[in-house]
């Protein structure tokens, strides 16, 4: 009697058996034999969760077939069971299923007994292995620990679900994927340095690692849990239409500005005498310094300071109007007052001022000295003075009847009382040289009128 025990279920003849059509079925199983050799497809029935392939006793049939393709529509993950679960043999299996859902694709799973199994994805193909241990039987991954002694060239996607260790250099000629969350690439035979994929978010460099550019002089590093440092052996070029720094901005260096700045905020200067605004077009807000050394030019709109204010330029200077060139300090503008005091003044000096011992010959709120030299030419000089004082300009605004109580354009409101001498106007040397006497009459033009009091004049 014929059996069928084998891995490949040929007929085994019984000896002396089958006389006269032994040949038949020795051809049989040789062609069985290449039939395992070869490819074979086998269609699951639609949507089934379950399928079996069996290979037939000494007949032919797909499953023996050392490549099997599964086809079918499935709306499920499909499990198939290689029969009989005696059979310990090599297959290359692909799952060519199509989705009839909405949720798919899904994965086949090839199972022989209570054993372990294999799952393989739509699309994938996975070289197994069955154990033939009957009813326990599992179906392994033939190539769970290969080990290539040589080169491996991928042509196509792929995708790998086990760990792959490989001695020599890999190549990849197009996507490189790395599929789960967390995923983390080492190098180094220690792997001391690797990049952690961070899901949703980026790449994670691990420690005080660095991500260096040309040499180890250049670099970005996250120095400590807090700080993140960017090294260049010479400069850091920022290429942007917009750079936004949200912080504390340290600059321990020279700093040179180009451009219009604006400061929306306060701007705060240490008393560093290095300190250095002097590029033209700087603008802000408010201003708030220690101390500034510029060498250029300064436009600001307002300053407010509780320090010192020093120049060492030449002018010209300009407060409320453009620079004139004939003058180093140029007051000038436009200003209306608003009207909440009684005086209304462009200019006002108020200051306590404190002398200190060896101040003997002045003690003054205000002093006027310098030096005047001419042109060197015959040009005419109309007049040299330490102090011009023009006549007011007034616009009178009152009413047509209306006039100031007093227009003047020296007006001297009262005199001391605490001197050995006292004085409104006290001319300690020199003459008072008038266009006319003096008198009592305002109407001569020119003329030191005496309202009250006395005009003294102690010498000249």
């Amino acid at each position: 009697m014929a059996t069928y025990v084998n891995n490949l279920r040929l007929k085994e003849i019984a000896t002396g058996a089958e006389s006269g059509t032994w040949g038949t079925s020795t051809n049989t199983n040789l062609e069985l034999i290449a039939d395992a050799f070869g490819s074979g497809t086998e269609a699951i029935t639609t949507n089934a969760d379950t399928h079996t392939t069996t290979v037939a006793d000494g007949a032919a049939d797909e499953g023996r077939a050392i490549y099997m393709k599964y086809t079918g529509a499935l709306d499920s993950n499909c499990t198939i069971t290689l029969a009989p679960n005696t059979i310990n043999k090599f297959w290359i299996i692909e799952n060519n299923t199509t989705d009839s859902g909405s949720s798919g694709p899904y994965s086949i799973i090839i199972s022989q007994g209570s054993g372990a199994n294999i799952t393989i994805g739509n699309g994938n193909v996975s070289a197994i292995f069955t154990d033939g241990a009957g009813s326990g039987a599992a179906v392994l991954d033939a190539l769970a620990d290969l080990e290539l002694s040589g080169k491996l060239t991928v042509a196509g996607a792929s995708t790998l679900t086990g760990a792959v260790t490989m001695s020599g250099d890999v190549s990849v000629g197009d996507d490189l994927t790395l599929v789960s969350d967390a995923a983390i690439l080492n190098f180094g035979v220690n792997s001391d340095v690797n990049l952690t994929h961070v899901h949703d978010t980026g790449l994670l460099l691990n420690s005080t690692m660095q991500l260096q550019f040309n040499d180890s002089s250049q670099y970005i590093s996250g120095t400590s849990a807090t700080v993140l440092s960017i090294a260049a052996t010479d400069e850091i070029d920022l290429t942007a239409t917009a750079v936004d720094l949200n912080g504390t901005l340290d600059v321990s260096g020279t700093s040179t500005l180009t451009g219009v700045t604006t400061h929306g905020g306060n701007v705060v200067s240490d008393t560093d005498s290095t300190d250095d605004l002097g590029t033209t077009g700087v603008r802000w807000a408010n201003l708030w310094v220690d101390a500034i050394t510029m060498g250029g030019t300064l436009t600001v709109a307002a300053i407010t300071s509780s320090g010192n204010f020093v120049t060492t330029a030449t002018g010209p200077h300009s407060f409320g109007a453009a620079a004139n060139g004939d003058y180093q300090v140029n007051w000038g503008g436009a200003y209306t007052a608003t009207g909440g005091a009684s005086l209304g003044i462009a200019n006002f000096f108020s200051q306590t001022f404190t002398g200190a011992v060896g101040n003997t010959a002045w003690l003054a709120t205000c002093a006027i000295s310098g030096v005047l030299n001419t042109q060197g030419t015959n040009t005419n000089i109309g007049a040299c003075s330490s102090l011009i004082v023009n006549a007011p300009n007034i616009n009178n605004n009152l009413a047509s009847s209306g006039k100031p109580d007093v227009a003047s354009t020296v007006h001297i409101v009262a005199a001391p009382t605490e001197g050995d001498v006292n004085a409104s106007l006290y001319v300690e040397a020199g003459h008072i040289i008038h266009a006319a006497m003096a008198t009592s009459d305002p109407s001569v033009a020119g003329a030191l009128w005496n309202d009250s009091g006395t005009v003294k004049i102690s010498s000249g």
